[in-house]
């Protein structure tokens, strides 16, 4: 009686990387190159908050953005950068301080409001100022240097022709376009007005994840099914490492380990479930899944971020890719197929009637998963290098729970004893989850954004904090989210939409499986692990 494989498998990491990373931070890195977000969240913090102590703003401004810029690079920013060369040459600094000082309209209460939550979580004494402070900008226009004087036409004309792109664009617009390295290198600074701050820590991450697929998922009747069911899902996770028999390029994304060793050319197209096509996607379907069929014709995708991170704790040095499911070239007829609905169809046939894997969360992808359809890629250690860095991050990915040898619906009871709720310490810890994974970048959607949070929220078992407003907490959590996520591609307004749709998402599946498991049966339904879609 053949047993069925854990078939979801990812590259090995070089191990020169850590010896690079070494010298980058040594030799002090490639110097940040600072966006309008980034310029008016500093903003914010100089005016409206006391720099008594030199550290304390800097300190705040890391921990909000998961930065670590040093104490210097931030103050210089600030006064030998935005307040030198003025308003005109950075209009969002000169709309942050033509607001009246006790803000009536409540335009940056929000933002202030994620700025005192943060320090208090992380302990920095932050005070508010009582008296505006009047800061001597714009003084680079009559600087005596004309190197200086030059460089701030430069930033003015620079500001002015992305204003005039912006009003061109259409309302709910295209992407911001990436911010323009500084390197028409300013001019040494010949004044130092203004106010001071300081440096700290966030980050990057690492991770060791936990065993097997959990094969054995028990299905439940219920007097009355939950109103709903989740959306599809349009992000799915590959893991893999050196022994996966899968293999990966930059170029090629992942190949099948049958059309990887014994075919060249093109690969054909998927068979149809019809006719002989049927016939022949028994066969393969079969070989698969089962753990003594040889080389498989399919990839295996998980829509579940636990089950993958849960298979890669048994992995060495595993690596994660995120695969845009809705991408157009998984779109072909019969290119990507629900384990399920193939595992019933062999069942029916009388194929597989032993086999207890449902494949609820697999996806199988035939012959190939191209580079195209692979939002990004890292290794998992990354996630374990993040957790040891922040605390909110650590508490919300919960690595402890993700061990080898413990099976999904374990970790996911685990996940559920942690209690974690949704507020704007989770929001900050999520969005620095969340630009690990590449979320940040240009070119990923809103829908993406919004599946992985989805996956988040229902994988990682975060649920709701009923003590609080819903309304005026849920915006408050997706602003910070938004501003701490840093999009390169997305307006603030749209990134706060997608993640609370990605959060009443995942909120929703982690209700619909908890409703599949009330009632009688054979025992409890897990509800986070299920994540599947």
């Amino acid at each position: 009686m053949p047993a069925f494989r854990n078939t979801a498998d990812v590259v090995p990491c070089s191990t020169g990387i850590p010896s690079l990373v070494a010298l980058r931070n040594l030799e002090g890195g490639p110097s940040h190159q600072w966006d309008e977000d980034e310029r008016a969240l500093l903003s914010i913090l100089n005016r409206w908050y006391d720099d008594a102590d030199p550290t304390a703003i800097s300190k705040v401004f890391n921990e909000v953005t998961g930065l670590n810029l040093r104490h210097r690079v931030i103050r210089n920013q600030f006064r030998n950068h935005i307040v030198l060369y003025g308003g005109r040459a950075f209009p969002e600094f000169q709309h942050i301080i033509s607001i009246p000082f006790d803000d009536p309209g409540g335009v940056y209460h929000e933002i202030r409001t994620i700025i005192e939550e943060t320090a208090v979580q992380f302990g920095i004494s932050l005070a508010r100022r009582t008296e505006e402070v009047v800061f001597n900008t714009g003084q680079a226009r009559i600087a005596k240097s004309a190197k200086t004087r030059k460089y701030h036409k430069s930033l003015v004309r620079r500001a002015a022709e992305k204003e005039r792109e912006r009003l061109l664009r259409p309302q709910l617009g295209e992407p911001e376009p990436e911010p323009e390295p500084e390197s028409e290198q300013a001019p040494e600074p010949e004044l130092e007005p203004g106010p001071r701050i300081k440096d700290c820590v966030l980050g990057y991450t690492t991770l060791a994840v936990s065993p097997e697929w959990d094969f054995k998922e028990a299905w439940f009747d219920v007097d009355e099914p939950p109103p709903f069911k989740p959306l599809p899902r349009k992000i799915g996770f590959r893991v893999w490492d050196d022994k996966s028999r899968t293999t990966f390029s930059e170029t090629s994304g992942f190949v099948s380990e049958a059309f990887a060793r014994f075919w060249t050319g093109d690969h054909p197209p998927p068979f149809s479930p019809r006719g002989q096509g049927l016939q022949a996607l028994k066969i393969f379907s079969n070989l698969h899944l089962s753990l003594s069929g040889g080389a498989s014709t399919f990839v295996s995708v998980s829509t579940s971020l636990l089950q993958a991170m849960v298979k890669a704790s048994a992995m060495e040095n595993p690596r994660i890719a995120i695969v845009a499911l809705d991408h157009p070239l998984l779109k072909e007829p019969n290119k990507t197929m629900h384990a399920a609905e193939i595992m019933q169809m062999l069942k029916g046939e009388g194929l597989a009637w032993w086999a207890r894997y449902k494949g609820i969360a697999e996806r199988m992808i035939w012959a190939s998963l191209p580079a195209a359809t692979i939002l990004s890629h890292f290794p998992l250690a990354d996630l374990k290098s993040l957790s040891n860095r922040d605390k909110a991050c650590s508490d919300t990915l919960s690595l402890e729970c993700i061990q080898p040898g413990r099976r999904t619906r374990y970790v996911s009871s685990q996940m559920r004893s942690k209690n974690k709720v949704l507020d704007i310490p989770a929001a900050l810890a999520i969005a620095s989850i969340s630009r690990t994974f590449g979320m940040h970048r240009k070119d990923v959607s809103l829908a993406h954004i919004q599946a992985l949070i989805a996956s988040l929220v229902d994988s990682l078992y975060i649920h709701k904090d009923s003590s609080t407003d819903e309304d005026t907490t849920a915006s408050g959590i997706a602003s910070a989210f938004a501003v701490a996520l840093r999009s390169r591609g997305h307006v603030h307004e749209e990134v706060m939409q997608a993640f609370q749709e990605g959060v009443r998402q995942g909120f929703d599946t982690i209700e619909y499986y908890s409703g599949r498991g009330r009632g009688g049966g054979r025992g409890r339904r897990r509800a986070a692990a299920a994540a599947s879609g």
